[in-house]
């Protein structure tokens, strides 16, 4: 039974650890993807997780392609 737990214990956190570096690459992709549209990186982590900001990154990129939004 303890062996049973070790592993669990085991896959857990090896689930927490491969979440954590997921979501860190994510966030920094992120503000490059940011910095590259908008000309500035998010001032804050507020600004990178607003929707706002990125309704602002969408249509600059769109804008950029030539397109226009649907």
């Amino acid at each position: 039974m303890s062996t049973i737990r070790g592993i669990a214990v085991l896959y857990v956190v090896a689930v927490l650890v491969i979440t954590g570096i997921s979501s860190w690459i994510l966030g920094f992709r992120m503000q490059r993807r940011m910095k590259r549209v908008l000309g500035r990186g998010a001032a804050n982590e507020e600004e990178l997780t607003s929707l706002t900001a990125w309704m602002r990154v969408e249509q600059e990129e769109e804008r950029g392609r030539g397109g226009k939004l649907s």
